[in-house]
């Protein structure tokens, strides 16, 4: 379960910085946007300033994304240590039960194995959508350093305007990416509860049967659970005879 701990407390983090960044960033837009058209449009300072805001906003989201799945990855976590505690545990009552009564174990769920592949599937999407998105901001930040007006002088076909075209294409995709990241990693949770329900559900058909078998009665294990005048008692002579007792 400590793998838990480090998985949230590192989304934690990264969604605290992320939201640091976001706000210092908001700080800038708004004095960027304090100064007249005519100073955003030819200022170079201006136009610094506006390089590291374009550049923040594409590879900042997708920081978010990724504490966003790291927390993802540490509820997976705890899923997947819950549905092995639970065969455990079921493992410990079956070896406890006197050999005639017990039943097979619940074979370990498909579900598991498969929510492992899952979350690193989308841990792996929104960790390449973060780098990829840190390699376009950085693109970004060196286009936005010239100012608005020479961006509209900028002939057809030229240099600048062909990285304008790939970094917005690219803001596009790259959100896409890391939605599709974060879309398995809830189907990866998806599979971890599915594990714990298969679990519940194989315990939950064979406790029964393991009381009537211990019994000799069927539907004792009902009588058990009854609201009704009987009630059932454990008692041992000693010598590995346990049995259930109805009074």
């Amino acid at each position: 379960m400590r793998h838990f701990i480090y998985l949230l407390l590192t989304g934690l983090l990264i969604m605290a910085v992320s939201a640091a960044i976001g706000v210092e960033n908001a700080f800038r837009t708004s004095s960027y946007f304090a100064a007249d058209q005519l100073m955003r449009d030819t200022s170079p300072e201006l136009a610094r300033l506006r390089s590291g805001i374009e550049s923040t906003d594409i590879w900042l989201p997708h920081l978010s994304f990724l504490g966003l799945a790291f927390i993802l990855m540490a509820f997976a976590a705890v899923l997947a240590a819950v549905g092995e505690r639970l065969q455990r545990l079921g493992a410990e009552v079956m070896a406890g039960v006197p050999r005639r009564a017990r039943f097979p174990l619940a074979r370990r769920p498909e579900s598991l194995p498969l929510m492992w592949v899952l979350a690193g599937i989308g841990m792996l999407f929104t960790t390449a959508s973060l780098l990829a998105s840190l390699f376009i901001g950085s693109t970004a930040y060196s286009l936005f350093l010239n100012p608005q007006v020479r961006l509209d002088a900028a002939p057809p076909g030229s240099t600048l305007l062909l990285e304008l075209a790939r970094v917005r294409a690219a803001a596009m995709w790259l959100q896409a990416s890391s939605f599709l990241g974060l879309a398995v990693l809830l189907l990866a949770v998806v599979q971890g509860l599915a594990a714990i329900i298969f679990t519940l559900r194989y315990q939950r058909v064979v406790m029964p049967m393991v009381v009537d078998k211990l019994t000799g009665l069927p539907g004792m294990a009902e009588a058990m659970a009854g609201d009704g005048p009987s009630r059932l008692h454990w008692s041992s002579s000693g010598r590995g005879d346990e049995l259930w007792k109805l009074s």
